[in-house]
């Protein structure tokens, strides 16, 4: 997918929502920091482009445990470390709980070192505790207030 500021102009968010799935999600989790570099330069080129950055890149990022394009989304660029974005058909995830759920220890130190709020409460009434898949992750949300 190419990005180019016509296709950003024409065809918005859309554009920029498929986008960061395939810089994001394609990849599930991020292990080499050159790929999640990679993925924070097309962020950037589609906002010079452009495009609008939501709060589901946020989450995507955290998800794909890019901790780069986290630091620049809510470094940077103010996005909110604690709001999450609604997926169909009704969950509701935040950036640490999505974190949480793919067990992305890094991602989750940085968004905990940074305000991430462990007591949010889902569509379905979990925290991110509750998806933390390994007692090293149970210990690491215990261990912030």
């Amino acid at each position: 997918m190419e990005c180019s500021h016509e296709n950003v102009a024409a065809e918005g968010t859309d554009y920029t929502n498929r986008v960061s799935n395939l810089a994001t999600v394609g990849a599930v989790r991020l292990t080499k920091k050159e790929d999640a570099h990679k993925a924070t330069l097309i962020f950037k080129e589609l906002e010079a482009a452009g495009a609008e950055l939501n709060q589901k890149q946020v989450v995507l990022a955290a998800r794909s445990n890019n901790a780069e394009l986290l630091n620049y989304l809510i470094e940077e660029k103010g996005m909110n470390i604690n709001q999450g974005f609604e997926h169909p058909p009704a969950e509701y995830f935040t950036p640490l709980i999505s974190a949480c759920s793919t067990n992305a220890l890094d991602t989750v130190t940085y968004l905990l070192e940074h305000g991430a709020d462990k007591n949010i409460v889902d569509t379905l009434g979990r925290k991110a505790i509750d998806y933390a898949r390994t007692e090293e992750m149970k210990a690491l949300l215990n261990k912030y207030n």
